[in-house]
């Protein structure tokens, strides 16, 4: 076959259509814990490795194909993945560095993720999370089966019981595992504390429903299934962030949670104070021998019954108040007037500024969260992959290098941020120093006052 080429002058214009290619290697997202040096060097070795990362500049030919894995189906390797989660101590064989969010804006980085979740992480993580739909299933049947089911036979709903409170041991135990491995890294986790959570209520709530079912009077309370449903959807939203639109959202939810913490408590103290003094100024009685008669309609006399009824003034039921509102009581039109000014227009105006400036951080930074979440699962697919057996051999999706394609946009925007970062590092060196100097200064003048007094104490 011969290829002919005609002599023409190149179209410049068509550079905006050509990616280089670049190579990065996967020791710049992990040491190899075999690799003695790489282990002991920790995260000075990552700095060494992911120098020649930070932007990539060898660039190869463009005509490299990398090829795909195919997908984790075999049943055989599914029973080896399950073996893996029962055992208290396994090998790790990888291990990743210890990094922020910044360090996944590294093109390469993010190459080097990318390949790793289409060839084993997406397969890891998916058939993860179809046995937890099996979990999420089970809670939601027993939930429908509570509010609908008519039969006199409680055999369904034990069952459905059963089934739960075993699926929460076994969850459990694989978040005891993952505290046990690395309990610094599973503490600092908001996600791990939502697991817990998810699998804690339902397992209690089970266990309490076999107790009524079982025990002579059968009277019992079935609400800790409905702080389970909520439980278990927050579980299966954040267990869905490795998706792009969904890690966009749920890392806007935390940067806004985030932002009005302190919000939150001002809030709330602000709404308790206005319902005891609602409260009071509604059905206090001047002398203790006065009856306490409750209208209905009226604003409850208990005090979680005024306390719902103040917060959902919020949402504009004032139906407590109707027949204050045409009363010449000046007092209570008084208490509205600062009840509506300190939290409709004061509160939550300031509520929307936090959110706004937790949508613009979120907005920035989900991205980076977004590979993080990734690379979570990657890393357990790695050490999963040399646990079963001949899976290496088979497969052709683990290689030291890849190679990526970049636009310089990319590159150049990359290393325009290295560059600030730099130069960030060094003005603050150089502020560092001239305090430093000014100190100096400041000790060389108290010594000399110090010198001077005490010469003038002598003569």
């Amino acid at each position: 076959m011969q290829l002919h080429v005609s002599a023409k002058l190149r179209d410049p214009k068509n550079d905006l259509f050509t990616d280089s290619v670049f190579m990065a290697s996967f020791d710049a997202l992990w040491f190899y814990r075999d690799d003695t040096t790489n282990e002991e060097s920790g995260q000075a070795d990552l700095d060494k490795k992911s120098s020649c990362s930070k932007c990539p500049t060898e660039q190869v030919e463009p005509n490299t194909i990398v090829r795909g894995a195919p997908r984790w189906k075999s049943l055989y390797h599914m029973y080896h993945m399950f073996l893996l989660k029962l055992r208290l101590e396994t090998r790790i064989y990888i291990k990743s560095y210890k990094f922020d969010l910044a360090f996944f804006e590294n093109p390469a980085i993010a190459a080097l993720v990318t390949y790793k979740w289409n060839t084993i992480g997406f397969s890891h993580w998916l058939k993860r999370f179809v046995f937890q739909c099996f979990y999420y299933i089970l809670i939601l049947v027993l939930a429908f089966l509570q509010v609908y089911y008519t039969g006199n036979d409680p055999t369904p709903i034990a069952e459905f019981s059963i089934a739960i409170i075993v699926m929460s041991v076994f969850f459990i135990w694989l978040e005891a595992l993952q505290a046990y491995q690395g309990w610094e890294k599973y503490r600092k986790s908001i996600y791990n504390s939502i697991d817990m959570l998810a699998f804690l209520i339902p397992m209690a709530a089970g266990i309490h429903q076999l107790v009524v079912i079982f025990s002579d009077d059968q009277h019992g309370n079935t609400r800790l299934v409905s702080f389970s449903v909520l439980t278990v959807f927050l579980h299966m939203l954040f267990e869905l962030r490795v998706i792009e639109m969904v890690c966009k959202y749920v890392t806007i939810i935390q940067q806004a949670i985030k932002e009005i913490q302190v919000f939150f408590g001002i809030f709330a103290a602000g709404v308790i104070t206005f319902t005891i003094g609602i409260l009071h100024l509604l059905h206090a009685c001047p002398t203790s021998g006065c009856e306490r008669v409750e209208k209905e309609g009226d604003l409850p006399i208990n005090f979680l019954g005024a306390l719902s009824g103040t917060y959902f003034m919020l949402g504009g039921r004032y139906e407590p108040f109707n027949s204050k509102l045409s009363s010449q009581d000046w007092p209570v039109h008084f208490m509205l007037m600062l009840f509506f000014f300190f939290t409709v227009i004061l509160m939550l105006n300031v509520l929307i500024a936090l959110i706004n400036v937790a949508f613009s951080k979120g907005d920035d930074g989900w991205r980076l969260a977004w590979v993080e979440a990734r690379m979570q699962y990657i890393e357990t697919a790695e050490n999963m992959s040399y646990h079963i057996p001949g899976y290496r051999k088979a497969y052709d999706c683990f290689p030291r290098e890849i190679y990526f394609t970049a636009t310089t946009q990319q590159v150049k925007a990359y290393q325009e941020k290295l560059d600030a970062n730099t130069n960030k590092r060094t003005e603050k060196r150089i502020v560092m120093d001239a305090r430093v100097e000014r100190l100096e200064e400041q000790l060389q003048d108290l010594k000399k006052l110090l010198l001077h007094s005490t010469r003038q104490q002598r003569q």
